[in-house]
């Protein structure tokens, strides 16, 4: 019998506005933001579930071969440490929901286990305390940010997302209300009411180096990281590149719009206006590998093996999967 899959239309769409004609590939695009590395395919090795660019997400192997030393740390409830047969977003909420019966939040116990990991590394005798970098992607970003703020022995931070202002994204914004478990994950009961906590905290790293992977919102996100380097004399400190789709500042259309005074956006609407090509959302060694080689060690990285290792993962296609996380269209030339 013929096995049945899900047609192209479902996951990709054919409108040049970033429209889908099947509710299902609405869903999946959204889903792809998901679909990060787990902890096997950080360190180079088959992933044990969907990973939308398995080349470019091996995150602590770039590093690793790069001559650095890297410590990968997967999010509580995901990947290998979640449950096999359960979606981990649903891991995540049940995670989330005993973490805020005990009075803790997600972010809160990530950043515990990030902050117990500087300490272990600062004692580890091949390591160098004084060159430690916080590196993340996706929902690992949110970690990464509060442990660097709170910890001074973080030099150097890599940030693979997009900046944005998380009231504007999830509630203000927005038509939907985000199915999304992650960012449910994202909440800290109360913050809003302190600081934005994208941007404020970015803001609060200065003048630390800090890499800005996916660009983002200008108007009072990006803007405001921007004034505290400079404020402090540091602007070369920071480092903002965007998707290759909105590399050309022309393409950036709405950056003298905070997104926090629009109403009725639709999530994708909103992420068109953020600057953001979500299809390509993944680590990037092509930006990591040489900012962080000319931070610590002041050279330019020029191993050619490798250099072209990290041109052959700049070009990977997007990995599409089905609810079954079996791969669709394998052969896809784009």
């Amino acid at each position: 019998m013929k096995k049945k899959v899900y047609s192209k239309e479902n996951f990709h769409t054919t409108h040049s506005d970033g429209r889908y004609d099947r509710t299902l590939g609405f869903l999946y695009e959204q889903f792809r933001r998901m679909s990060g590395a787990r902890l096997p395919s950080l360190a180079g090795k088959p992933d044990c579930g969907p990973n939308s660019y398995p080349l470019r997400n091996r995150q602590a192997w770039w590093y690793v071969k790069a001559g650095m030393i890297a410590l990968a740390v997967e999010n509580p409830a995901t990947g290998i440490n979640s449950e096999p047969d359960i979606g981990y977003g649903e891991v995540q909420l049940r995670c989330l929901s005993l973490l805020l019966q005990l009075g803790r939040t997600y972010h809160g116990f990530i950043t515990e286990q990030r902050l117990m990991l500087l300490d272990f590394l600062k004692q580890y005798p091949l390591v160098d305390p004084e060159r430690l970098a916080c590196s993340g992607l996706s929902l690992g970003c949110g970690g990464t940010l509060y442990t660097a703020v709170l910890s001074d022995d973080v030099k150097a931070v890599v940030y693979n997302d997009f900046v944005c202002r998380n009231v504007a994204r999830l509630l203000l914004s927005t038509t939907e209300i985000s199915t999304n478990p992650v960012m449910a994950c994202s909440f800290i009961p109360g913050a809003n009411e302190w600081f934005d906590i994208q941007p404020d905290l970015m803001a609060a790293l200065a003048p630390r180096p800090l890499l800005l992977a996916e660009g983002g919102s200008w108007k009072n996100c990006i803007e405001k990281v921007v004034h505290a380097y400079r404020m402090l004399g540091k602007k070369n400190n920071l480092s903002v590149k965007y998707y290759p789709k909105f590399s050309d500042p022309a393409s950036r259309k709405f950056e003298d719009i905070d997104l926090l005074t629009c109403e009725g956006l639709t999530p994708q609407e909103f992420l068109e206006r953020s600057n953001v090509d979500a299809s390509q959302h993944s680590f990037h060694p092509e930006l990591a590998i040489p900012w962080l080689t000319r931070l610590f060690l002041g050279t330019e990285y020029n191993d050619s093996p490798l250099l072209a290792e990290i041109r052959r993962a700049k070009e990977e296609k997007e990995r599409f999967f089905n609810a079954d996380d079996e791969e669709i269209f394998p052969g896809r030339k784009s």
